[in-house]
Protein backbone atom coordinates (compact mmCIF):
# COMPACT_ATOMS: atom_id res chain seq x y z
CA UNK A 1 0.00 0.00 0.00
CA UNK A 2 1.37 3.43 0.93
CA UNK A 3 4.41 2.80 3.05
CA UNK A 4 6.74 5.79 2.91
CA UNK A 5 4.96 8.32 5.09
CA UNK A 6 8.20 10.05 5.93
CA UNK A 7 8.48 13.81 6.13
CA UNK A 8 4.76 14.46 5.65
CA UNK A 9 2.95 17.37 7.19
CA UNK A 10 -0.77 17.10 7.64
CA UNK A 11 -2.62 20.11 6.19
CA UNK A 12 -4.63 22.32 8.52
CA UNK A 13 -8.38 22.67 7.95
CA UNK A 14 -8.21 25.89 5.92
CA UNK A 15 -5.46 24.53 3.68
CA UNK A 16 -7.25 21.19 3.28
CA UNK A 17 -10.47 22.95 2.23
CA UNK A 18 -8.60 25.00 -0.36
CA UNK A 19 -6.74 21.93 -1.67
CA UNK A 20 -9.95 19.95 -2.08
CA UNK A 21 -11.78 22.89 -3.65
CA UNK A 22 -9.04 23.47 -6.21
CA UNK A 23 -8.71 19.77 -7.03
CA UNK A 24 -12.46 19.40 -7.54
CA UNK A 25 -12.55 22.56 -9.65
CA UNK A 26 -9.30 22.10 -11.57
CA UNK A 27 -11.06 21.85 -14.94
CA UNK A 28 -13.21 24.86 -14.05
CA UNK A 29 -10.50 27.28 -12.90
CA UNK A 30 -10.81 29.33 -16.10
CA UNK A 31 -14.54 29.64 -15.38
CA UNK A 32 -13.80 30.72 -11.80
CA UNK A 33 -11.44 33.41 -13.12
CA UNK A 34 -14.06 34.65 -15.59
CA UNK A 35 -16.71 34.68 -12.85
CA UNK A 36 -14.39 36.76 -10.64
CA UNK A 37 -13.74 39.20 -13.50
CA UNK A 38 -17.49 39.56 -14.03
CA UNK A 39 -17.97 40.21 -10.30
CA UNK A 40 -15.41 43.00 -10.45
CA UNK A 41 -17.07 44.50 -13.53
CA UNK A 42 -20.52 44.27 -11.92
CA UNK A 43 -19.27 46.24 -8.91
CA UNK A 44 -18.11 49.01 -11.18
CA UNK A 45 -19.86 52.39 -10.93
CA UNK A 46 -20.92 53.36 -14.46
CA UNK A 47 -22.25 56.84 -13.73
CA UNK A 48 -21.17 59.89 -15.71
CA UNK A 49 -19.97 61.54 -12.51
CA UNK A 50 -17.67 58.60 -11.82
CA UNK A 51 -16.28 58.79 -15.34
CA UNK A 52 -15.63 62.54 -15.02
CA UNK A 53 -13.94 62.03 -11.63
CA UNK A 54 -11.78 59.36 -13.24
CA UNK A 55 -10.29 61.87 -15.64
CA UNK A 56 -8.57 63.67 -12.77
CA UNK A 57 -8.00 60.92 -10.20
CA UNK A 58 -8.32 57.22 -9.56
CA UNK A 59 -11.86 55.95 -9.83
CA UNK A 60 -13.86 52.85 -10.46
CA UNK A 61 -14.09 53.12 -14.26
CA UNK A 62 -14.17 50.19 -16.67
CA UNK A 63 -10.53 50.76 -17.62
CA UNK A 64 -9.48 50.75 -13.96
CA UNK A 65 -11.34 47.51 -13.32
CA UNK A 66 -9.82 45.82 -16.38
CA UNK A 67 -6.35 46.97 -15.34
CA UNK A 68 -7.03 45.62 -11.85
CA UNK A 69 -7.58 42.05 -13.10
CA UNK A 70 -3.83 41.41 -13.00
CA UNK A 71 -3.66 42.68 -9.42
CA UNK A 72 -6.74 40.94 -8.01
CA UNK A 73 -5.56 38.54 -5.31
CA UNK A 74 -8.29 35.98 -5.97
CA UNK A 75 -7.51 35.83 -9.70
CA UNK A 76 -3.79 35.58 -8.94
CA UNK A 77 -4.47 32.73 -6.49
CA UNK A 78 -6.57 30.84 -9.05
CA UNK A 79 -3.80 31.16 -11.65
CA UNK A 80 -1.16 30.02 -9.15
CA UNK A 81 -3.23 26.94 -8.33
CA UNK A 82 -3.87 26.19 -12.00
CA UNK A 83 -0.16 26.25 -12.75
CA UNK A 84 0.71 24.33 -9.58
CA UNK A 85 -1.83 21.56 -10.18
CA UNK A 86 -0.86 21.01 -13.80
CA UNK A 87 2.76 20.51 -12.69
CA UNK A 88 1.77 18.46 -9.66
CA UNK A 89 -0.17 15.91 -11.70
CA UNK A 90 2.95 15.08 -13.69
CA UNK A 91 5.05 14.81 -10.52
CA UNK A 92 2.53 12.49 -8.87
CA UNK A 93 2.34 10.36 -11.99
CA UNK A 94 6.12 10.03 -12.26
CA UNK A 95 7.41 10.19 -8.68
CA UNK A 96 4.79 9.07 -6.19
CA UNK A 97 3.46 5.50 -5.78
CA UNK A 98 1.02 4.44 -8.51
CA UNK A 99 -1.81 4.00 -6.00
CA UNK A 100 -1.69 7.77 -5.33
CA UNK A 101 -1.94 8.61 -9.02
CA UNK A 102 -4.79 6.14 -9.40
CA UNK A 103 -6.61 7.75 -6.49
CA UNK A 104 -6.09 11.21 -8.02
CA UNK A 105 -7.36 10.05 -11.37
CA UNK A 106 -10.46 8.31 -10.02
CA UNK A 107 -11.42 10.85 -7.36
CA UNK A 108 -10.66 14.14 -9.10
CA UNK A 109 -10.47 13.48 -12.83
CA UNK A 110 -13.30 10.96 -13.09
CA UNK A 111 -15.22 12.55 -10.17
CA UNK A 112 -16.13 9.21 -8.63
CA UNK A 113 -17.49 8.96 -5.11
CA UNK A 114 -15.73 7.02 -2.35
CA UNK A 115 -17.78 3.85 -2.87
CA UNK A 116 -16.84 3.70 -6.57
CA UNK A 117 -13.18 4.46 -5.83
CA UNK A 118 -13.06 1.69 -3.18
CA UNK A 119 -14.58 -0.80 -5.59
CA UNK A 120 -12.23 0.01 -8.48
CA UNK A 121 -9.12 0.17 -6.28
CA UNK A 122 -10.19 -2.91 -4.34
CA UNK A 123 -9.66 -1.29 -0.93
CA UNK A 124 -11.80 -0.92 2.16
CA UNK A 125 -12.89 2.35 3.78
CA UNK A 126 -9.97 2.63 6.21
CA UNK A 127 -7.45 1.94 3.43
CA UNK A 128 -9.09 4.57 1.23
CA UNK A 129 -8.97 7.05 4.12
CA UNK A 130 -5.26 6.31 4.53
CA UNK A 131 -4.64 6.83 0.80
CA UNK A 132 -6.66 10.07 0.81
CA UNK A 133 -4.80 11.41 3.86
CA UNK A 134 -1.46 10.50 2.32
CA UNK A 135 -2.50 12.17 -0.94
CA UNK A 136 -3.56 15.36 0.90
CA UNK A 137 -0.22 15.43 2.72
CA UNK A 138 1.65 15.06 -0.55
CA UNK A 139 -0.30 17.90 -2.18
CA UNK A 140 0.25 20.06 0.89
CA UNK A 141 3.99 19.31 0.94
CA UNK A 142 4.36 20.27 -2.73
CA UNK A 143 2.16 23.35 -2.20
CA UNK A 144 4.49 24.49 0.58
CA UNK A 145 7.48 23.99 -1.72
CA UNK A 146 5.68 26.05 -4.37
CA UNK A 147 4.91 28.74 -1.75
CA UNK A 148 1.13 28.37 -1.93
CA UNK A 149 1.14 27.84 1.82
CA UNK A 150 3.56 28.72 4.56
CA UNK A 151 4.96 25.77 6.47
CA UNK A 152 3.41 25.53 9.88
CA UNK A 153 5.31 24.21 12.84
CA UNK A 154 3.28 21.40 14.29
CA UNK A 155 4.31 20.71 17.81
CA UNK A 156 3.08 17.88 19.92
CA UNK A 157 4.18 19.46 23.18
CA UNK A 158 1.50 19.34 25.86
CA UNK A 159 0.89 22.49 27.82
Amino acid sequence: MVSNTYNLISPRNKALKEIKFMLHNYNKIDNLIERRKNQLIDRMNLSNAAWLRGINNDSNTFEDVIAGFDEDTQIIRYKQWQNFLSNLFEVIKNVEPFVIYKFLKLKYFNNLDNEQVMKIMNVNESQLRLIANYFNCIVYRYAIKDKLFKEEVQSSVAM
